[in-house]
């Protein structure tokens, strides 16, 4: 599970956080992380398919770096879907260059869902979500993850290079979805 914030955020009490049964149960065995950027709490549990759970965020327990807590105490309510939403993906890749360092990434209505470093031409997921995903390639130069523009000035630095495939993958639920992908 994870909560995106839009400015980053610092913990101030990770033990008041708590994951509960739809009883109000508190749960053991939970991990809270924060991303680098500090925008991403992440909740890591052993998950099971169709269970109802309460995250229970007391106020004073995060905070922004000017100091701001959460106006109120929060009880956030979700469930978890069935194996048989989501589809798994087997992409094999050809003519793919694994020395430039590609990422994979997803992009759903120009908005980046997902980047994956490519280490071998195929790729395989389980739970992947259903829907229409747009795919390119970065060739990620300085292996940091993220597209960098170049830099004419001093640097006379190229930008890194994308490849966008033009097939769009359709990931449909409760199926094995493979695709083979020809590079230029």
């Amino acid at each position: 599970l994870k909560l995106e914030f839009k400015r980053p955020i610092r913990l101030t009490d990770s033990a008041a956080i708590v994951l509960a049964d739809s009883n109000y149960r508190p749960l053991s065995g939970y991990k809270l992380m924060l991303d680098t950027s500090k925008t991403v709490l992440s909740i890591s549990y052993p998950w099971k398919e169709q269970q109802y759970f309460r995250l229970l965020l007391p106020k004073e327990s995060i905070a922004d770096t000017a100091g701001t807590s959460l106006p109120k105490t929060d009880t956030i309510r979700f469930s978890t879907k069935r194996e048989s939403d989501y589809g798994s993906i087997q992409l094999r890749f050809s003519r793919l260059n694994l020395s430039r360092n590609p990422v994979l990434q997803f992009i759903q209505s120009d908005n980046l869902i997902e980047s994956v470093p490519l280490t071998s031409y195929e790729l395989t997921r389980k739970l992947f979500r259903q829907g229409t995903y747009e795919m390119r390639i970065l060739y990620d130069t300085n292996k940091n993850g993220i597209w960098d523009p170049g830099s004419f000035g001093t640097v006379k630095k190229q930008p890194e290079v994308v490849q966008l495939i033009s097939k769009p993958l359709n990931v449909k639920a409760n199926w094995d979805n493979e695709v083979r992908i020809e590079l230029q």
